[in-house]
């Protein structure tokens, strides 16, 4: 049995973090729902939330997702964080992601993923990049 729809943010960010496993050494690989400590350095996938079904009644849904590169700025450089941030990204700008995401998690399928844009946050102390997607998906293997 599949499990409830209300699951599929976290489907969404164990999926993601799948695809990036293992992309920077040191880093923890971390999703929103995880009890750790987000203390950098990390990599963080968030689901944020969920749309309409879309159409109605085919259980699919878009998600917004964000994946944050986060560095700490007292042993990272910022050219260092950037090249981290694009080792990370370009792993989901791959053609074939939603292949790659739909069989990071059981029960899930990613139909296709929108790249909306990026956000970078800096301070004394840490430094974070993320990119934000959109992705149309199922709570079921396809």
């Amino acid at each position: 049995m599949a499990a409830p729809f209300n699951r599929l943010t976290q489907r969404c960010e164990a999926a993601l973090i799948a695809a990036v496993t293992g992309s920077l050494t040191g880093y923890a690989e971390l999703t929103g729902t995880d009890d750790a400590s987000k203390t950098a350095p990390n990599i963080t996938a968030v689901a944020e939330n969920t749309g309409e079904e879309e159409p109605i009644g085919s259980g699919n849904y878009r998600v917004n997702c964000r994946v944050t590169v986060n560095s700490q700025a007292n042993d990272t450089s910022q050219s260092d964080h950037q090249n981290n941030v694009g080792t990370v990204f370009d792993l989901l700008r791959q053609d074939d992601i939603d292949s790659t995401l739909s069989t990071g998690t059981s029960d899930f399928h990613c139909i296709a993923v929108r790249q909306l844009g990026e956000e970078t946050e800096n301070t004394e102390t840490e430094f974070s990049t993320s990119i934000l997607l959109d992705l149309y998906c199922a709570s079921t293997d396809l």
